[in-house]
């Protein structure tokens, strides 16, 4: 007798799990590199938020925003990256970073990041 069949085979549930966990692996890869850019821009916007913070210099800031990084976790940028604009009105803080870690076997993924935060001492964090 002809029994419709019902449900999901065993290889079809097997190639859901394999495909399922793969982007799974991809997005535990791909989480660090967004976390940290998290860090980097709390970190900004703390030191924006600093009274004085357009007055100070770009070692200065350097300093504080790298006392932020150690605390925040942040490891694969260093505060040095960072760089300081100074154009026509208030001062603004800048850090652009590529962020590569490998992927699977031979393959790597890079990430750029890019962000600004003007310098007024009055950004909230």
């Amino acid at each position: 007798m002809y029994r419709k069949q019902r449900g999901i085979t065993l290889m079809g549930f097997i190639l859901t799990a394999t495909i399922a966990g793969f982007f799974a692996l991809i997005g535990f890869k791909l989480f660090p590199a967004y976390s940290e850019y998290y860090g980097v821009v709390e970190g900004m916007k703390a030191v924006a938020a600093e009274p004085g913070s357009g007055k100070m210099d770009l070692t200065e800031l350097q300093r504080a925003l790298q006392k932020r990084f150690d605390v925040g976790y942040v490891d694969t940028v260093s505060a040095k990256a960072a760089t300081l604009i100074k154009d026509q009105g208030p001062a603004k803080l800048n850090m652009n970073y590529e962020y590569r870690k490998p992927l699977l076997y031979n393959l790597d993924y890079v990430a750029k990041f890019d962000y600004t935060v003007t310098l007024d001492g009055s950004n909230p964090p």
